[in-house]
């Protein structure tokens, strides 16, 4: 009877055990399907589907596939430059240096500087345009993580943005403070990534910095 009341109370404790490890299970679970989601890569879309809601924020961990027509790509043509920190020579110069070949994404320009993001090396700064010419090799599309990306991020709320391609108006409702990984500048417009959709747009220079 002694053993029977035992084994009784000691399937109670497995039980409870088991009970309070599954939602411990679940969560890791979770947490580790959300890992994996930021860590996917995503093949940008050449066109612009407008969400019907912005999150607030977005934080990924994912690597974008970007066609080369999104991007502003050349080449360094010599070996040994110099970058600064900002559009011209009253600028401090960076420690690092550019070697030739190396295959920079321009993100803005100011006069005769261009400001880069290095593909090969990572370093960010400005450079003389002169420093510059188009790539030896075609590419057709190049994975960069997000991270990578600068940022830009909504002043005010956002209520329209211009489609990739045909550069038609959409109304949108963009919340202030919401950032965009950002692709290239083109007059008075930036070309970010769209989160939700996996697509593309420009939103006016005069509305995120």
């Amino acid at each position: 009877m002694k053993m029977i009341k035992k084994k009784r109370s000691n399937s109670r404790v497995l039980k409870l055990v088991l009970l309070l490890a599954l939602p411990a299970i679940g969560a890791c679970s979770l947490l580790e399907r959300s890992s994996l989601l930021n860590q996917s890569k995503f093949s940008i879309k050449s066109t612009t589907k407008v969400p019907e809601h912005f999150l607030e924020q977005v934080e990924t961990k994912s690597r974008l596939e970007i066609p080369q027509g999104m991007l502003e790509l050349w080449q360094i043509n010599r070996e040994q430059v110099e970058v600064r920190e900002g559009p011209g020579v009253d600028f401090e110069l960076k420690v690092s240096l550019l070697d030739y070949g190396e295959n920079v994404i321009i993100t803005a320009r100011k006069g005769v500087w261009r400001k880069f993001l290095s593909l090969d090396t990572k370093i960010r700064g400005w450079i003389h345009y002169r420093r510059l010419s188009p790539l030896e090799k075609k590419i057709d599309s190049i994975v960069i993580p997000v991270k990578n990306l600068e940022k830009v991020f909504a002043i005010r709320d956002v209520n329209k943005v211009y489609s990739y391609g045909d550069n038609k108006q959409q109304s949108v409702h963009i919340p202030k403070g919401r950032g965009f990984p950002f692709m290239k500048q083109k007059g008075d417009k930036n070309l970010v990534w769209i989160y939700e959709t996996n697509s593309v747009a420009w939103v006016l220079d005069s509305e995120v910095q």
